[in-house]
């Protein structure tokens, strides 16, 4: 016999308040003294939280938890369904994935579910003093009450007594108590306590003739009546009323798109607690407008939110030119605001965040993009800067863009007192910066280097030779558009453009090829891993060096990919089934922290550590202007995972250290910090397609490689 004592919440549909009723009563409970825990045996949800040991739960009983002053337990749900169609979900049993199941295959397996429930169930009541447990949707459910296991079925199981509420807010909450409690089972109707009229709003008093009545139809007690309340605490469904907000009045609009199997949404929870950002949520192109942001949440089915989205007319039919304003506007930063300064009477980093945003915006247009007409750039900046509310620096922003558009042909000259101070401006890099690659490679490719930071990256992908061969590759690219040629150096590789959404393409969907940088290729091919060998990939999202590698060893072996982040392993985990790849596991994993059951276990160890990206700022422009002080701390951070992985080679095995990088001090020097005290390794010469032989590492520049900035370093260790 369970030692907790225990307490049922039911309602009469879902969303009469159970989440929050049970979240109180777990507050009261732990206020009282008493130790206490949630329990929902089943959860349907797109939304979910992640425990520190890495499983999956309902967020309902995480809130609750956190009432009750404890810490979420993956036991507290121990089923939870995320819907992926309309008529299927992906079933997580005590936080891990099952698979994914028709709804039909679901009811027909759920009861085998029931020693899992109780298992869950009676450990939590070993531990704790009371369970507050809340069912799911509505009792009266009679098509489905043969195989329940979350309502009265479960209290069944537990000999629970319950509570019943019903939400007056909606109306009809006599009508609701009253149907349900005749719907059910003499035996069910005898666990019911009393009733709760839950989200009231006015007198209490008004209520009195009503109460009796339905205390006398249902010869049940009415134990209370709550009051509506104003809470922001995390929903579980999508029904949720904050997914109806399409209007958010605040100076910044942010748009989320509502897609049909949005997930996990209340991550946007915080961006509506911001004073100056509205969030809403949107359905249609007419409900879009011109927000300053729109966030694409995440989805339990790509592909059919993808088709909706499509044929929604959410997908825009400029993202390409969007996509370029976004970057072109970071790109060129400095530059935008050096001409704001000569053209406007306050300096840029005066203005106002917002105002100095539309003006980069209109001038890059202006400045950059033919196929504006000057007129609209002006216009349309214009009138954007009406609706965010800043009517008053209209004017100001008209006559700027005027000024820029008269001026095109005799632009202000840029700084010319020195080559730091003119690449600085011109290619909108930090002057730190600038002065750094000056020194490491002199003027003339130092200014290669942030040239072609701001230009165009050519798409490299990489042939899956478990699928398919180059030229069958070649052809099914071609049959679908895409313009591509032999990578000219690497081989089993293509240069591809016109790809516009890689996702859509069959051969990508099918797993045929990869996307990949050539870089980052070598860093895999450096490593070199042999079939059947047993390799560590320590700081693997997104899985891109995890996949090449497993390419060489022909699926033959193991591969252990590492991160810090669950949803990154999902990543790895989802790449690897799309590409045919099971020789992949995957682990929760800091580089900094020793497991002992991998030492030296491993044939070859690849650590691409956390670094300042500086060498893919062309990939992502916004890395120029991270903080340089913060970057300092990065060495450290580096030697210390160095440190830590390499006991997990074997005598004799091979350690690659990498980054995207060009710093030396995130490079060889933390390689020379790490022989200093491991004598045990040493450098290897290996031999890179493209690049030749290396005496045991290597920087690539763009400018010389035509390749992200990259650095991988061989090492062995002596056996």
């Amino acid at each position: 016999m369970s030692r907790a004592g225990c307490i049922m919440v039911q309602g009469t549909m879902s969303g009469a308040g159970k989440s929050l009723l049970c979240a109180a009563l777990c507050r009261i409970f732990a206020q009282d003294g008493y130790k206490t825990a949630p329990f929902k045996s089943q959860n349907m949800a797109l939304n979910s939280f992640v425990t520190r040991d890495g499983l999956e739960m309902g967020r309902a009983q995480v809130v609750q938890a956190q009432a009750a002053g404890v810490e979420p337990d993956v036991r507290m749900n121990p089923i939870l369904l995320k819907p992926s169609s309309n008529v299927g979900s992906q079933v997580i049993v005590n936080g891990e994935v099952r698979g994914d199941m028709p709804a039909k295959e679901y009811f027909r397996r759920k009861k085998s579910l029931i020693p899992d429930i109780l298992r869950a169930y009676d450990s939590l009541a070993d531990e704790f003093d009371i369970i507050v447990i809340e069912g799911a949707g509505s009792p009266a459910e009679i098509n489905l009450k043969a195989d329940d296991i979350v309502n009265m079925g479960l209290a069944k199981l537990v000999d629970a007594p319950v509570l019943l509420a019903g939400d007056i807010d909606r109306g009809g909450v006599f009508a609701q108590l009253y149907g349900t409690v005749a719907l059910l089972e003499p035996d069910e109707r005898a666990r019911i306590r009393g009733l709760i009229i839950n989200k009231f709003r006015g007198d209490v008093e008004i209520l009195r003739p009503g109460l009796a009545m339905l205390e006398e139809k249902t010869q049940l007690p009415v134990l209370g009546v709550v009051p509506y309340l104003r809470v922001d605490i995390e929903d579980e469904d999508s029904l949720a009323p904050r997914l109806q907000s399409k209007s958010a009045v605040k100076p910044l609009d942010a748009a989320v798109l509502k897609l049909p199997h949005i997930s996990n949404f209340t991550d946007f929870m915080p961006l509506e607690q911001h004073p100056l950002l509205g969030v809403r949520y949107v359905q249609s192109v007419r409900e879009l407008g011109a927000p300053d942001l729109v966030i694409l949440p995440g989805t339990k089915n790509t592909v059919n939110d993808l088709l909706w989205l499509r044929q929604s007319g959410l997908e825009a039919r400029d993202t390409a030119l969007c996509t370029r304003m976004t970057y072109g506007v970071v790109q060129n930063r400095t530059l935008l605001d050096y001409y704001i300064d000569h053209w406007c009477t306050q300096k840029a980093a005066r203005l106002e965040p917002v105002v100095a945003c539309l003006l980069r915006l209109g001038i890059y247009q202006i400045l950059f993009m033919d196929k504006v007409p000057d007129r609209a750039a002006v216009h349309e900046t214009v009138e954007l800067t009406k609706r965010r509310g800043k009517t008053r620096a209209a004017g100001m922003i008209n006559a700027v863009l005027r000024k820029c558009a008269s001026s095109k042909n005799t632009l202000p000259p840029l700084p010319q007192n020195s080559f730091i101070s003119k690449a600085a401006v011109q290619y909108s890099h930090p002057r730190w910066l600038v002065e750094r690659l000056t020194a490491l490679v002199g003027e003339q490719e130092a200014e290669a280097f942030l040239r072609l930071d701001n230009e165009p990256v050519p798409t490299v992908i990489q042939v899956n030779p478990l699928k398919t061969t180059p030229a069958e590759l070649e052809n099914a690219l071609r049959s679908d558009g895409v313009r591509l040629v032999p990578h000219p150096w690497l081989e089993g590789c293509f240069e591809v453009t016109g790809t516009g959404d890689l996702e859509r393409l069959s051969a990508f969907a099918s797993g045929r090829c990869t996307v990949q940088d050539a870089a980052a290729r070598l860093a895999a091919i450096a490593a070199g891993p042999k079939p059947g060998n047993r390799v560590l990939d320590v700081c693997a999202a997104p899985g891109g060096k995890s996949f090449a590698m497993a390419m060489q060893m022909k699926n033959r072996g193991d591969i252990l990919s590492c991160d810090i982040h669950p949803h990154k392993l999902k990543l790895i985990e989802n790449g690897a089934a799309r590409l045919g790849i099971t020789i992949i596991r995957t682990a929760l994993a800091d580089g900094r922290e020793r497991h002992a059951g991998w030492v030296e276990q491993a044939d070859v160890v690849l650590a691409d550590v956390p670094c300042s990206g500086l060498g893919i700022i062309r990939k992502k422009p916004d890395i120029r202007w991270k903080d340089p002080a913060q970057l300092a701390q990065l060495p450290a951070v580096q030697l210390s995972i160095l440190n830590n992985v390499s006991a997990y080679v074997r005598p004799g095995g091979v350690l690659v250290y990498a980054t995207c990088t060009v710093l030396p001090e995130e490079n060889g020097g933390v390689v020379s910090a790490f022989l200093d005290v491991h004598p045990d390794f040493a450098k290897e010469e290996f031999t890179l397609p493209g690049i030749g032989s290396c005496p045991g590492d290597v920087t690539l520049w763009p400018q010389r490689t035509g390749t992200d900035g990259f650095y991988i370093c061989r090492m062995r260790r002596r056996g």
